[in-house]
């Protein structure tokens, strides 16, 4: 997509006074503290409980307000500022993936970066969003009374159950979902079918293969197959559709012709495209092979127009603060926007600190404090910008 046009001049007058070096040195040495502390604290989907616990007590200790938003079956949300229906809501998730590598459960400190399962996906986010708004009062910003609130969510990584108590009980007119996008903005979000097919064959013994039905090479010719459904020449400017094959199994013992495999896809979609007419389209491929569909997700994509107010207020408090224009692009993976969309019915954007998506869920996952304080000054403007504005925001 070719770059945006340059954001106009802010609306909301002038910006927030700037930070010296020294405030500057202390706002990046509370974000050290307060990451460590938080990678420390395991918090694997479903046991967030500790981590809710910790932020909530010191997030009282700032002198900020929250609540506990509960969530069905599992730990709660927490909601900082704002509780009900904001102009504004900042949300990013406090669970991690449950590591399968070793890991001592010691954040580690190279320099300006802090390594640690969680530390770019999600927790260098809530360390922004906390900071952003502290940085916001000590400039003068009434942060308690904004009509702005930031979201910690719980089950991000598996459920996505936090998300809709959060879209449900909070309703905001606007969402920015806090994930790495090395600063640019995300304007869409992939949709998603994932789908199980069981392809069915005939067992014989190994001998005499004619007397079977190979289930495995039908599964095989099931796949090479994927790459001539219609809706993989539908691309869409900021998202293309794509198929991956993520797990394909078959066959038992030896010297057998197998007469089951099963083949796991996700499927990426594009704004332009519906899940039930993809899944529709996957599923007469299947029964073409002998092979049973079983669904474990469909999920549309969303899309926020690139010309929206929203979109031009994040990109003028970008510009302003950090001094480059950020790009607009698509965001691949799922994320809680998706349910603050759908569920909440609000307008999204994905934007955050750290490398999109490269080191997240994996052994060096890592972010940079100064990408994590970078981030706070822009929530640091966007919660001027709300205050100047009012209920009026975002002005177009």
């Amino acid at each position: 997509m070719p770059p945006a046009e340059p954001a106009p001049p802010s609306a909301a007058g002038a910006p927030p006074p700037a930070l010296g070096a020294s405030a500057l040195a202390s706002a990046l040495a509370w974000a050290r503290g307060e990451l460590v502390r938080l990678v420390e604290i395991p918090s694997p989907s479903g046991e967030e409980a500790a981590v809710v616990d910790y932020l909530e007590g010191r997030i009282a200790e700032l002198g900020l307000p929250a609540r506990r938003d509960p969530v069905a079956g599992g730990c709660d949300n927490l909601v900082v500022g704002c509780p009900f229906e904001p102009r504004l809501a900042l949300v990013a998730h406090v669970d991690t993936v449950k590591p399968t590598w070793e890991w001592d459960g010691k954040a580690r400190i190279q320099g300006d970066e802090v390594w640690g399962v969680g530390s770019v996906d999600d927790k260098g986010s809530v360390v922004a969003a906390l900071l952003g708004l502290l940085l916001a009062r000590d400039a003068g910003v009434p942060v308690v009374d904004l009509p702005l609130s930031v979201g910690l969510t719980v089950d991000e990584e598996e459920g996505g159950t936090g998300s809709i108590a959060l879209a449900r009980s909070l309703c905001p007119h606007h969402a920015l979902v806090m994930e790495s996008s090395e600063f640019d903005i995300a304007v869409a979000e992939a949709g998603v079918v994932e789908v199980m097919l069981a392809v069915h064959g005939r067992s014989a013994h190994g001998s005499v293969p004619e007397q079977g039905d190979n289930a495995v090479v039908k599964a095989a010719r099931l796949v090479v197959a994927l790459d001539d459904l219609t809706f993989l020449r539908r691309a869409h400017p900021l998202i293309a559709p794509a198929v991956v094959v993520q797990q394909m199994h078959g066959g038992s013992d030896l010297h057998v012709v197998p007469d089951l495999a099963e083949v796991h896809l996700d499927v990426r979609l594009g704004p332009n495209l519906h899940s039930q007419e993809v899944f529709d389209e996957l599923s007469a491929l299947a029964a073409r092979h002998d092979a049973e569909v079983r669904t474990i997700e469909l999920a549309d994509a969303w899309e926020t127009p690139a010309d929206a107010p929203f979109v031009a207020s994040l990109r003028r408090a970008v510009a302003e603060t950090l001094g480059r224009e950020p790009k607009l692009f698509g965001f691949p993976a799922w994320t809680d926007a998706h349910n603050m969309v759908e569920v909440g019915g609000a307008q999204a954007v994905v934007f955050g600190p750290g490398p999109r998506l490269s080191t997240a869920h994996r052994p060096d996952d890592h972010i940079d404090l100064r990408e994590v304080l970078d981030c706070a000054l822009v929530v640091r403007r966007l919660a001027w910008d709300v205050w100047r504005a009012g209920l009026d925001w975002p002005a177009s």
